[in-house]
């Protein structure tokens, strides 16, 4: 079987890899028009796969939600499990235990296997980690709803 690398600093979208996100400060308004929002930070591909490789997302099922959070949905974080989810990724960041993660993104088994693969430096993801609690953080100060979209 092929094995095919993410490439960090590459273009967007590379074959294989579903390729990062979004989350955005929005209102808690659910009749809001669906393109409204107030603040932006980009999820990379690594920070992608870290919030499902990790946990996180799963951990955040446990806040006030409304949707669904997973691949290719758009779950939203209420404001009041904002702190708590911030508190999660700060725990994440601070207890990573490797120097490197390596972890599986996809497969082809058609034609040629190939299995697409990212690796990740955990000073470089912990620091993603910390600046994505510090806009949850955003969000919660100015009650703000967050929605990810995944």
């Amino acid at each position: 079987m092929k094995t095919v690398y993410y490439i960090h600093n590459g273009p967007e979208n590379q074959p294989g890899f579903r390729g990062g996100g979004s989350a955005w400060w929005v209102r808690t308004d659910p009749d809001r028009p669906w393109d409204e929002h107030f603040g932006e930070f980009r999820i990379s591909e690594q920070l992608y796969k870290a919030l499902f490789h990790l946990d996180i997302v799963d951990d955040f099922y446990e806040l006030p939600i409304h949707g669904i959070l997973g691949a290719y949905e758009e779950g939203i974080l209420k404001a009041s499990g904002l702190g708590k989810a911030s508190q999660i990724l700060w725990q994440r960041a601070e207890n990573l235990a490797e120097e490197t993660y390596e972890w599986t993104c996809g497969k082809q088994l058609s034609l040629d296997e190939v299995e697409y693969k990212i690796r990740v430096d955990a000073a470089a993801l912990k620091e993603e980690l910390l600046a994505l609690a510090a806009f949850l953080e955003g969000g919660e100060s100015q009650r703000f709803d967050v929605q990810l979209w995944l």
